[in-house]
């Protein structure tokens, strides 16, 4: 399955985005990506990588951790690990 062959043609298909651009665009993916192998997050990875970019952006304004691991559901530890990027 070419993963980006059927992004795109969902694309243009959806959004009436001219072919000719999504040709250009295309050509730079598979120039940069061409023959790697790519992981995507389920959207429930996306979920909680951006909950902890908040997470971290939230603290380095000076939240503290017993208030953010309230704030976002998890324990403090878990909050913890998310700061040492683990």
């Amino acid at each position: 399955m070419d993963i980006i062959r059927d992004a795109f043609q969902r694309i243009e298909k959806e959004l009436g985005v001219d072919p000719s651009r999504l040709q250009q665009i295309e050509q730079c993916l598979r120039d940069e990506w061409g023959r790697d192998t790519c992981y995507i997050a389920t959207m429930e990875g996306h979920r909680i990588a951006e909950r902890n970019r908040a997470l971290v952006r939230d603290y380095m304004r000076g939240e503290r951790v017993p208030l953010l691991a309230r704030r976002y559901g998890i324990s403090s530890r878990q909050v913890y690990r998310i700061l040492r990027g683990g």
